[in-house]
């Protein structure tokens, strides 16, 4: 109860806003972020907060929610008409259309599930 799971890596200074495990009886707080900043928007400053990483981690203490992790076995793609920040510009292999995002996080997500495979489990807490 009051527990988060997300996977390990990509915080930035907070807690990934990526994806997230959560049970039933925290769900709306995990997710319903948005009011602590629309109620209080003096309390959150660019400075201290400068990122929705550091923004969920800041929401999430306050709530006294429990965050725990899973080891990373995912990676962040985009398609190639992607606009974002930073353009992808690994291809995907197998995947038309898609490139990888982010080099570092697509080699440790596949390391993972190779390690996974390996042992016969596809699942593992760290």
């Amino acid at each position: 109860k009051n527990t988060v799971w997300i996977p390990a890596g990509e915080d930035w200074g907070g807690y990934t806003d990526r994806h997230l495990v959560v049970g039933r009886d925290t769900i709306l707080d995990a997710l319903d972020i948005m009011p602590q900043l629309i109620i209080k928007p003096f309390v959150y400053h660019h400075s201290k907060h400068h990122n929705t990483e550091m923004f969920v981690k800041s929401v999430w203490d306050h709530k006294n929610l429990t965050v725990r992790r899973f080891r990373r076995g995912m990676f962040l793609v985009a398609a190639n008409n992607d606009t974002s920040w930073k353009p992808a510009v690994l291809s995907l292999h197998g995947v038309p259309g898609l490139k990888i995002k982010y080099r570092d996080e697509y080699l440790v997500a596949k390391r993972c599930v190779s390690e996974q495979e390996s042992k016969g489990k596809y699942w593992e807490l760290i």
